[in-house]
């Protein structure tokens, strides 16, 4: 083993000096790193001379033997993760971190990145478990997070990334869907509790949800929806059928696509004037003028849905939203007039059993139906 470098050639290689400056409690420690030629400076936290020394020692054979690592503060490291790392990802990845770093900042905020340890990440979740959030939220919030640490280990500002267990159940996944599907009937009491809800702008929200009642998109897919050629989401009209173009950096799978749409949802969009058809095709307007944002949208529905008392769980009281409105409700539908593989090239699935896992109850009905002579 090669021998340890002694605390007065330490110090003196890194012109390690130790003192106590007036109105201060602690002495402190100043030094030079050695490579790049940076001054440092920290508190030893000691009020003796003795023990400042030994402080001082400790970290300057640290810094001689290359095993010292600065502290990075907390939001330092957040700022450099987003600027070095998240700007190459997509906005939904960017968005996704700065939902986990503010239940961080909410829950408990750490000082520095050396402070988020594997008792941290712990504490942090039973807080998230307090606040209410779900387990399957805590585990995406924690795969941000792990993901975090991760890169600061590879660039060598923490030593070893910490384990982040992520929480999963203990009974194994279940295949059903969380809520059920809105249907026909309590569609039309949604179409009719939006103009108690958006009394001056009920016009609009009752279209955006027969757009999304007619397409099956995701909230945001049919938010984003334009006339204008070149957007990441637009209508194209020039061939045999109308389909919806989809750029590859505003699209799940991260490719470039052609999306189906049906007759009664190009019906929805030709009920704009030609000279009208540019901008988004379903605007909703907030007040600034710019079109609102995906959670303002979906807190909406969301009231519209509570308002028309359509309960989508009855085991948790929970009342419609864009998803059940959508691509559940759309899914259902649809599962009746096309194959499961065509469904699933339809809904943009990357697998087959995720048509399955979550809208097979679709097929459920559907044999119910036969054996009580309802079909």
């Amino acid at each position: 083993m090669p021998r340890r470098i002694s605390a007065e050639a330490a110090m003196s290689l890194c012109q390690m000096k130790v003192l106590k400056p007036s109105r201060r409690k602690h002495y402190i420690m100043r030094w030079v790193e050695p490579v790049s030629g940076k001054p440092r400076e920290e508190t030893t936290r000691a009020k003796h001379k003795r023990q400042a020394y030994q402080v001082a020692a400790d970290r300057a054979r640290a810094v001689a033997d290359g095993t010292y690592r600065e502290e990075y503060g907390w939001i330092e490291f957040c700022m450099r993760y987003q600027r070095e790392h998240l700007s190459s990802l997509s906005g939904k990845s960017r968005e996704a971190w700065k939902t986990t770093r503010r239940w961080i900042g909410r829950i408990e905020q750490p000082a520095t990145i050396n402070e988020v340890d594997a008792a941290f990440v712990v504490r942090w979740q039973n807080g998230l478990r307090r606040h209410g959030v779900g387990e399957t939220s805590i585990a995406a919030y924690s795969a941000r997070l792990r993901a975090a640490l991760r890169w600061a280990a590879d660039l060598e500002i923490i030593a070893t990334a910490p384990k982040v267990r992520l929480p999963h159940k203990a009974k194994g996944k279940s295949k059903l869907a969380r809520s059920r599907e809105v249907r026909t009937e309590e569609f039309e009491r949604m179409l009719m509790a939006a103009e108690k809800v958006r009394p001056t702008d009920s016009h609009r929200w009752q279209r955006f949800l027969r757009g999304l009642w007619h397409s099956g998109f995701r909230l945001d897919e049919l938010r984003r929806l334009s006339w204008d050629a070149g957007a990441q989401w637009s209508i194209d009209a020039s061939g045999l059928v109308p389909l919806v173009r989809i750029l590859g950096d505003a699209e799940k799978a991260g490719t470039d696509r052609e999306q189906p749409i049906t007759p009664e949802f190009w019906d929805l969009c030709c009920e704009v004037p030609e000279e009208s058809r540019h901008g988004y095709v379903f605007p909703l307007p907030g007040r600034s003028g710019r079109q609102m944002t995906v959670k303002r949208i979906g807190r909406i529905i969301s009231s519209i849905g509570r308002r028309a008392g359509v309960i989508t769980d009855a085991t948790s009281g929970k009342c419609a939203t864009s998803q059940d409105v959508g691509r559940r409700a759309f899914t259902t539908r649809m599962s009746g007039r096309l194959s499961l593989a065509d469904l699933q090239k339809w809904m943009r699935h990357a697998s087959v059993q995720t048509t399955l896992d979550y809208y097979h109850h679709a097929d459920a009905e559907q044999l119910s139906a036969k054996v009580w002579g309802k079909e």
